[in-house]
């Protein structure tokens, strides 16, 4: 949060530097710059995933194993919280959200989702064929079907 904080601070210098260094007559506003602030301070996307269990045992969803990365970029990001996410067998549509780490406007996104159900886990991959997504909301669908 510090380094963010100060990330913040250095942009908003440069850009009062920037201001006051033009040699145009007319007054120059500097602006702040612009991110997705999240309710809770956090600078990045605010991700729902929604899911359902149509099987006789709980999958969950490992989310502090989980990841994404942005297109065009090699690098894997886990994200930012360390619980797990029980998807009871309802058959019912069950939510939950997580902050990622850029704001939703720095581009399509793919996924990776550790589950497990009785000892076994997998890693199913979001969207298929290896595309990308910009959307904010993800269905998984029954999750039970990768088991």
């Amino acid at each position: 949060m510090f380094r963010m904080k100060a990330l913040v601070a250095t942009l908003a210098t440069v850009a009062l530097v920037a201001a006051s260094s033009t040699l145009s007559a007319a007054p120059v506003r500097a602006s702040a710059p612009s991110f997705d602030l999240l309710a809770d301070g956090v600078f990045g996307c605010r991700l729902t995933i929604s899911a359902k269990n149509e099987s006789n045992g709980p999958v969950t969803i490992k989310l502090g194993e989980s990841r994404s990365k942005n297109r065009g970029s090699p690098i894997w990001n886990r994200w930012n919280r360390e619980s797990n996410w029980v998807i009871n067998p309802t058959g019912n549509v069950q939510s939950n959200v997580v902050d990622l780490d850029l704001p939703c406007s720095a581009g399509d996104r793919r996924y990776e989702f550790e589950m497990s159900k009785a000892g076994t886990t997998k890693v199913i991959e979001f969207p298929a064929n290896n595309d990308f997504t910009g959307d904010v909301t993800i269905g998984l669908g029954n999750v039970a079907r990768h088991f």
